[in-house]
């Protein structure tokens, strides 16, 4: 009910969308052995990361070492910026549907299939 009330609701959600909508997709893109991750700003639908796409971002990672607070550091730091540049020229852009053949999503449920990439380090992780 709340989004049909508003003009446009914005969500900066840490993943390319369409790919890793829903939680952790950081610990998922790591687990996963991706060399890029990225952020995306879109627009917040009734469904799950599934709204238009206003900016997107895209950087690289490096799962033999990279840790899940070093990508979630770097990814604040590209969010910053990637909010900076959109948001002078919001009205401007016409957001982009999603496309649905390339979208991933994981659940809170499938936390526990991230072994050592459950938490911020796989120390860390290991200890649960």
């Amino acid at each position: 009910w709340f989004i049909k009330k508003c003009n446009k609701i914005l969500n900066l959600h840490n993943a390319p969308l369409p790919k890793y909508r829903g939680v952790q997709p950081i610990n998922w893109a790591l687990k996963n052995n991706e060399e890029k991750h990225g952020i995306t700003i879109h627009e917040i639908t009734p469904g799950i990361d599934d709204g238009p796409i206003i900016s997107q971002l895209e950087y690289s990672i490096y799962p033999y070492f990279d840790e899940v607070k070093d990508v979630y550091q770097r990814s604040l730091n590209y969010s910053w910026l990637l909010f900076e540049q959109t948001m002078p020229i919001l009205e401007k852009i016409i957001p982009k549907e999603q496309d649905e053949s390339t979208a991933t999503y994981y659940s809170k449920k499938q936390s526990n299939q991230l072994e050592e990439r459950q938490n911020f380090t796989k120390e860390s992780s290991q200890q649960t």
